[in-house]
């Protein structure tokens, strides 16, 4: 039991009539050519599968190039969408950080005379966090400035300069170098973590907010307070206190340099121990 179908087509072509049989229950479309009549050609009724349309393509796995677009587009637009969702976590997480925190200061006892007695450290077993009485010396601004930070009074947070350089030497597999200002590296000692890319991006972007909330000074000055020294001790203050007992005001321009070189190396250098390390 078949069902007929019939294609007819004018008179004045020269062509024939063709006659397909089709099962019944088959859902099919028929689709007609027209050939000028100088052309010896049949017209050819042709069987379409259901859902196919006239001049749509099939690829050779059987499925049309529309329908892949979408999976195309997620594996683009998925990995933009993952990394703009971390850096707006670390965005927030960077002005939420932007604030100087510093443990309280310790005690320290001389005699009379200015000679060290004792001291006592806080429950870390850390010592200093002196505040700097009056404004910074200059011989410790420019010691400290020159080794760690030439840029501090221009730069916005971060030295892209030195950012850039830093990760073209390390990439090229010399000597790791890196490029924290002081601002990043506050960042760094208020909320210590792995030396990683994502706690990288959280130190710029605290930076960045640092630099906008507080003036330069008020971020030196707090960078002096919290620095790590060498022997458990931070704070500049302390340190000159501890290693050339006299004020931080009073420490000459060798003394300067000298507590500025520590902190490239603080748990590996002892300036109390006349061969140096720890």
């Amino acid at each position: 039991s078949t069902e007929q179908v019939t294609t007819s087509v004018p008179l004045e072509e020269s062509t024939e009539q063709v006659t397909t049989s089709v099962p019944p229950g088959e859902s099919t479309e028929h689709v007609t050519t027209s050939v000028p009549p100088e052309e010896s050609t049949e017209q050819v009724t042709t069987l379409v599968p259901p859902g196919v349309f006239h001049g749509q393509k099939q690829s050779q796995s059987g499925r049309f190039p529309g329908k892949r677009r979408p999976l195309l587009l997620s594996l683009v637009f998925l990995p933009l969408i993952l990394f703009s969702f971390i850096n707006l976590r670390l965005f927030v997480q960077g002005l939420f950080r932007a604030s100087l925190i510093s443990p309280p200061a310790t005690p320290l006892f001389e005699d009379r005379e200015g000679n060290y007695v004792t001291d006592f450290p806080n429950p870390n077993g850390e010592y200093g966090f002196w505040e700097i009485d009056g404004p910074v010396p200059d011989r410790i601004k420019h010691a400290f400035l020159i080794i760690e930070d030439r840029d501090f009074y221009t730069h916005m947070g971060i030295n892209v300069k030195s950012l850039v350089r830093a990760l073209i030497i390390n990439i090229m597999g010399r000597p790791t170098q890196g490029a924290s200002t002081i601002p990043m590296q506050i960042a760094r000692m208020q909320h210590p973590g792995k030396r990683n890319l994502y706690n990288k991006i959280a130190e710029i972007y605290t930076a960045l907010f640092l630099t906008l909330r507080y003036p330069r000074e008020e971020l030196l000055r707090h960078y002096l307070r919290i620095i790590p020294q060498g022997s458990q001790m931070h704070r500049a203050t302390y340190a000159a206190r501890r290693y050339f007992q006299k004020p931080l005001c009073d420490a000459g321009w060798a003394e300067a340099a000298l507590l500025a070189s520590v902190i490239k190396a603080p748990g590996r250098m002892n300036l109390f121990s006349f061969t140096g390390p720890m």
